[in-house]
């Protein structure tokens, strides 16, 4: 059984703190990732020729869509291991709470 104590959900407080803005410097590399890979597609997608499948087949293939696809993708889970674990610290945040008030009202859990 884990025990809920005030000094760990202080280091989830800190941890939140402290990472608030990595958390935002990988959401804007995911989405600019993202971004980039749409408009390589788009960019070799009109360089080509051919009918319109064909041209989106050599786009979705080119080297330069799988290099950003692949950052993209790196971006995105760094990220979202980020969130996880952020996500883990406020829930422990939030049971901390829960535990505390039952504690205050002399309902000791």
């Amino acid at each position: 059984m884990t025990v809920i104590t005030q000094n760990r959900m202080e280091k989830a407080l800190t941890f939140l703190a402290e990472t608030s803005d990595q958390m935002a410097e990988l959401d804007d590399e995911y989405r600019s990732a993202a971004l980039a890979v749409k408009k390589i597609k788009a960019a070799v997608y009109v360089a080509e020729s051919g009918g319109v499948e064909q041209r989106k087949a050599l786009a979705e293939n080119h080297p330069e869509t799988l290099s950003a696809e692949q950052r993209e993708s790196d971006a995105h889970l760094a990220y979202q291991k980020l969130k996880n674990k952020r996500d883990f610290e406020d829930k422990y945040i939030e049971v901390w709470r829960s535990v505390n008030s039952s504690r205050n009202r002399g309902n000791i859990v």
